[in-house]
């Protein structure tokens, strides 16, 4: 019995090891993700051009994805039933987004 408890007590050993390491990685990154996030407000501060640049790609972006999705961006606003079908549309594109990069 006792070379059970002996194995079992490794076993936990190793588990909390395991735990551990997670926590100590997830701390890493982190950090990382701080540093990276401080990183990028001090080049934005520093250079509020990008900025700028990075608003007027992203509107670009947005005016090609309603596009897309049959929405002119031009409009004034949708219908509520414009509105609903292409908010059920991305809904369900997320939804497969989401299942093809599960982690």
């Amino acid at each position: 019995e006792s070379e059970t408890e002996s194995s079992e007590d490794k076993q936990n050993q190793e588990l909390q090891q395991s735990g551990s390491a997670e926590r100590q990685l997830l701390h890493a990154e982190s950090l990382l993700a701080q540093q990276s996030l401080q990183s990028m407000e001090n080049l934005l501060a520093a250079n509020p051009k990008i900025l700028q640049q990075l608003r007027e790609e992203l509107q670009q972006l947005l005016r090609r994805r309603l596009q897309g999705l049959g929405v002119d961006p031009s409009w004034g606003g949708l219908p509520i039933s414009t509105f609903s079908t292409k908010m059920a549309t991305l809904s369900h594109q997320r939804q497969i987004t989401a299942k093809n990069h599960k982690i």
